[in-house]
């Protein structure tokens, strides 16, 4: 994106249903807070990973006994509290969820998927929560006329799962490939960009 210039902030291991405490384990808020008041920006993309769907809300349905409906009722209300804080302030683009990539792991010596494979539940389960909550998330997004960027029409295939030529080649990895979703953001990013460059701030 010529003319571009990004101030990329990686909460690694945040996740939705924590983005509200800034204490958790992740340090993610705090690290957001800091970035969000660090001067001036056109706008702010929010991207949030595919863990929360994939992974913790199911973790945390199976830790605490309930439902995994309930654990993601509290993600989204978290998630979207915050969204609506960074749209109070600044001119705000929301990426979706990635989708799942990884269907059932075998025994793996890789740590990551060793936690990922604590799931037992298949990439169907997995994908649908995920795009429900990119849903719910879609339905804030118009309602406070904010653009959502979905991956969702391009990177699912007619089984409504992750295509083949969007998951990293050679080896099991939560990540998209990079070559698909670039290509994607590139196209879909700056009309986002344009469509807030002008929206007055609420405050």
């Amino acid at each position: 994106l010529p003319g571009t210039r990004f101030e990329v902030v990686h909460g690694k291991g945040g996740s939705a249903i924590g983005i509200l405490n800034p204490r958790s384990t992740s340090g993610a808020r705090a690290l957001f807070d800091a970035a969000l008041t660090r001067g001036e920006r056109d706008a702010v993309v929010v991207c949030l990973g595919e863990v929360d769907t994939a992974y913790t809300l199911w973790r945390q349905a199976e830790f605490h006994g309930v439902p995994v409906t309930r654990m993601f009722e509290r993600a989204i209300t978290a998630y979207l509290t915050f969204l609506d804080g960074i749209r109070a302030h600044h001119r705000l683009v929301v990426l979706a969820a990635p989708y799942p990539t990884l269907g059932d792991i075998a025994e793996t010596a890789d740590p990551v998927l060793a936690m990922r494979a604590l799931v037992k539940v298949g990439q169907r389960e997995r994908t649908d929560l995920a795009l429900e909550f990119n849903r719910r998330v879609g339905i804030w997004c118009a309602a406070h006329g904010v653009p959502l960027l979905d991956t969702a029409e391009v990177a699912l295939g007619a089984d409504r799962l992750v295509r083949e030529d969007w998951k990293v080649r050679r080896r099991p990895d939560h990540h998209y490939a990079r070559a698909p979703f670039a290509r994607w953001l590139t196209r879909a990013l700056p009309p986002a960009l344009d469509a807030v460059a002008d929206r007055p701030l609420d405050t």
